[in-house]
């Protein structure tokens, strides 16, 4: 138990110095008001789209592999969950399917898609990051 201490202080020293020496790097934080307007892309492994949120209740997606779709607008429903962290939902084909629901934490830069069609679901995580900001 001594041992596993004394590495553990020689740990927290080595890492403060390393602090120290870091130069302070401010990382931004997007919050949903921040983004509307703004191009952003979802990348989600095999699927990357490019999503423009055009309001509270608009958006349009462009898929950069046409095995996941082309392109579109959709009416979409938003659900606040935090500052950075919201759910986006919303049906493609005006109406007629699939289900698609974003859960997006613009903090921590990461999302999750889940993409209902029929009886089944499927699910892809990965990362959205801001692709071009709004004039």
């Amino acid at each position: 138990m001594f041992a596993f201490l004394s590495c553990q202080e020689k740990g927290t020293k080595t890492d403060t110095a390393e602090q120290e020496r870091a130069p302070d790097v401010k990382k931004e934080v997007l919050k949903f008001t921040d983004i509307i307007g703004d191009t952003l892309r979802y990348n989600v492994g095999e699927p990357v789209f490019d999503i423009v949120i055009s309001s509270d209740t608009t958006l349009y997606w462009k898929s950069l592999n046409p095995k996941y779709g082309t392109e579109d607008h959709e009416k979409i429903v938003v659900i606040p969950i935090s500052e950075h962290e919201n759910m986006i939902s919303y049906v493609e084909n005006e109406g007629k399917g699939p289900g698609v629901c974003w859960y997006n934490d613009f903090e921590r830069r990461i999302t999750t898609v889940s993409v209902f069609v029929g009886e089944g679901m499927m699910t892809f995580s990965g990362t959205v990051e801001r692709k071009h900001k709004k004039e």
